[in-house]
């Protein structure tokens, strides 16, 4: 599975063994003895790749890791184990502890976990789709009873997903709302850029229409590629953290704070956008955790390729600026070896005391897993393995913590991946004291009972909240259904005041230039006039200028009949209430998917050759798989063989039913499969 710049951590511990009254103590960052006997658990599948990305601590102490597994040397599933608090398989959950989840048989992954107050467990990350031509990931979601058996009334089956415009999006962090909606958060790729992206479902898995088309938006934060990586409910609002691309050079830290209808919070940052730069170079979020007081702490890394990369932590006031009071003017950041080593914080975790656990990776036996704890300040807690950071082996080679959460009792659990030799890499866990608690006795390790599998409670079947929308003239089973459907239930595309969609009738400039624009996910606020016949506050202004502003439409030069040039900026017509041709539709909808040019000499269609004016988008569009052409032989077309190529008729206007389908497969190509496109 990607690993898509996901680092990840851990601890090690020092054998600092003080005596009193005949009494050991350990020091806090050692290694917990009671858990698994050496404070180290590791856990295979079947392939000889598993890898833990998240953990939780449910309210009994049982540790939830999730991951991604390779099965039978091909694709990755979801991987899930929950341990018992001595580090045993919870042979309760899916009879060994351990289970995984196939999506629609391609390469899956588990990124961020949440355990809802019922104890179901949320999971989500990405699953991945394939046409003929590409493959791409999308929103994953996965709801578990506390048995491990998938939740039948979270939209039926206990899976779901979201596609995102362009086809390619992973969600990363998830948490559970105050009245139980679910909102995960990762990145989507929008025209040739990756934004912040964000969803959310009802508590049923339904999607929820109330924060975008179809419980989905996207952020652009400057311009360049964005990525979230954590979610947390702040203040009432969902506050996101992740990395930013700066003028489309370097990253920083980067949040943004939605409203609970999925608009901006001006009150954060001033317009809900917070970014922080350490040195220069490029700096990223990949943990955050609000403390009591309202404050913000975000984790990651920051540095060079040719620097090294460090750890990095910042803290914000719940204004979203930066506190001055925590590190130097807000930021503290440390290194475990020097030089150019690469060492990211890749979990965060708050004690009741206020102090500050992290966890990722960093140089030791090739790559531990590392960790450290800070004083609420920003310094480094000297009481935690003498310096305040400390690294762990497995087995003497690899190994990496994805996440870290603090239990009930104040021990630590960090969970990532360990190379364990002929097994691969496994999902590994490790526990380490806080507090100065006693040393446990070395007693054996008790095993689990083999009990039966507890049976879920039967509960009445919850359908998914179906899209109403449907047209007498688009019937089931008809041409464009799907395509038709898939763009009405976002609210793309609508019908007349009869009730019907009239999939032959012709598309205007002007209506495409909308569907695109939406589609695209473009959102962005133009006051400038670029055609003289499309008006500031006319219909089709804004979608026009957010096409127009990044190159993929252009107009038609004034003078001509009923045309005239307006001094003095003799500006050219878009003619929006024109047809619009199979040729245009072509170029507009290919140019803002940022779909890949074709090679040289591809000729699909007898007429479009390469050097036409339309070529390069009809053929990128054929080769997605989202156009198709007229067979030979028919009136006007003749057969050349032996290729006998069918024909694209790129001057014919396009129909209604046609440019829904070309729309929604490239923009949205889940569509097309079996997902229940929420």
């Amino acid at each position: 599975f990607k690993v898509l710049g996901l680092p990840v951590v851990l601890l090690v511990s020092l054998a600092m063994v003080l005596l009193s009254s005949g009494v050991a103590y350990a020091a806090d960052g050692d290694l917990d003895t009671s858990f698994s006997g050496d404070g180290k658990v590791s856990t295979d599948y079947i392939g000889t790749h598993d890898e833990a990305r998240a953990v939780a601590v449910q309210p009994d102490g049982r540790i939830v890791v999730v991951g991604t597994t390779l099965i039978s040397g091909t694709n990755y599933n979801f991987a899930v184990a929950r341990y018992h608090g001595d580090g045993a398989p919870d042979t309760t959950f899916s009879g060994d502890g351990k289970l995984t989840t196939d999506f629609y048989g391609g390469d899956d992954g588990a990124y961020g976990v949440a355990i809802q107050p019922d104890g179901k467990i949320v999971v989500v990350g990405a699953y991945s789709l394939t046409n003929p031509s590409s493959t791409w990931y999308e929103f994953a979601f996965a709801r578990y009873n506390p048995n491990g058996s998938l939740d039948s009334t979270f939209s039926g089956d206990g899976k779901m997903g979201i596609a995102f415009s362009h086809g390619g999006a992973v969600a990363y962090g998830v948490t559970i709302q105050p009245d139980g909606k679910i909102v995960a958060v990762g990145y989507a790729k929008q025209g040739t850029n990756y934004n912040f992206a964000l969803a959310r479902l009802n508590a049923d898995g339904t999607y929820d229409g109330s924060i975008g088309q179809y419980g989905e938006r996207t952020t652009d934060i400057f311009g360049g590629h964005d990525e979230a990586r954590a979610v947390s409910m702040h203040a009432g609002r969902i506050l996101v953290a992740g990395a930013a691309q700066v003028s489309g050079a370097n990253y920083d830290f980067a949040l943004v704070r939605y409203n609970l209808n999925g608009s901006l919070d001006t009150a954060f940052g001033g317009d809900g956008k917070v970014n922080t730069d350490f040195l220069g170079g490029d700096d990223g979020a990949y943990s955050m955790a609000v403390q009591a007081d309202g404050k913000i702490v975000a984790a990651g890394g920051f540095g060079t390729l040719s620097t090294g990369y460090d750890f990095g932590l910042v803290r914000y006031l719940a204004n979203g600026d930066l506190d001055a009071g925590f590190g130097s003017g807000g930021l503290a950041n440390f290194t475990f070896l020097g030089g150019t080593a690469e060492e990211i914080a890749n979990g965060i975790a708050l004690q009741a005391d206020g102090k500050i656990v992290v966890a990722g990776y960093a140089p030791g036996v090739g790559r531990d897993f590392a960790l450290a704890r800070l004083h609420p300040n920003g310094s480094l807690d000297t009481s935690f393995s003498g310096d305040g950071k400390l690294t762990t082996n497995f087995a003497g080679a690899d190994d990496a913590a994805g996440g870290v959460a603090v239990q009930p009792d104040g021990r630590i659990v960090a969970a990532g991946y360990a190379y364990m030799g002929a097994t691969g890499s496994d999902l590994a866990v490790a526990r380490y004291l806080s507090g100065g608690a006693p040393v446990p006795t070395a007693t054996p390790v008790p095993q689990a009972t083999a009990t039966p599998i507890p049976q879920a409670t039967p509960t009445s079947q919850v359908t998914p909240t179906a899209c109403p929308i449907q047209f007498p003239d688009v019937p089931p089973g008809s041409t464009f259904y799907d395509y038709v459907r898939c763009l009405a239930c976002r609210g793309i595309v609508s019908g007349y005041p009869d009730g019907n969609f009239g999939p032959g009738n012709n598309v205007t400039r002007g209506q495409l230039s909308k569907i695109v624009s939406n589609s695209a996910g473009y959102t962005e606020n133009h006051t400038g006039q670029t055609f003289e016949d499309v008006p500031v506050g006319s219909t089709f202004h804004q979608f026009i200028q957010r096409l127009s502003s990044r190159g993929y439409i252009s107009g038609y030069a004034c003078g001509g009949a009923g045309e005239p040039c307006v001094p003095p900026d003799n500006r050219p017509y878009f003619r929006p209430n024109n047809p619009v041709t199979r040729g245009q539709t072509a170029k507009i909808v290919a140019s803002a998917a940022g779909l890949p040019a074709p090679p040289a000499g591809v000729w699909t269609f007898q007429d479009v050759p390469q050097g036409s004016t339309f070529w390069e988008w009809v053929e990128s569009l054929s080769s997605a798989g989202a156009i198709s052409g007229y067979a030979c032989g028919g009136a006007g077309e003749p057969c050349f063989p032996p290729e006998n190529r069918y024909y694209f008729r790129p001057g014919n206007n396009v129909t209604r039913g046609q440019s829904a389908k070309i729309v929604a497969y490239t923009f949205f190509p889940g569509c097309s499969t079996p997902l229940k496109m929420k």
